[in-house]
């Protein structure tokens, strides 16, 4: 099963300490299953996160728009 609300790559999201395990195989799944599928996520214009916690202290790039390659 993927989240989709997890992040594909580590600079995505900026954690107030080190990422787990879980949320590290959460970004391998996501890729898997976009790999899978062939899909891939158009770049973002304009600011780097789409969610934030507390003042900034949690920030992640949630909010994706996934394309068929063909």
């Amino acid at each position: 099963m993927v989240d989709f609300n997890a992040v594909r790559k580590k600079e995505e999201r900026v954690w107030p300490c080190n990422p787990s395990d879980t949320q590290l195989c959460e970004i391998d799944d996501s890729n898997d299953f976009c790999s899978l599928m062939d899909l891939f996520d158009l770049p973002m214009i304009g600011g780097n996160f789409t969610w934030y916690k507390s003042a900034g202290s949690a920030k992640s790039r949630l909010d994706k728009i996934l394309l068929l390659e063909d």
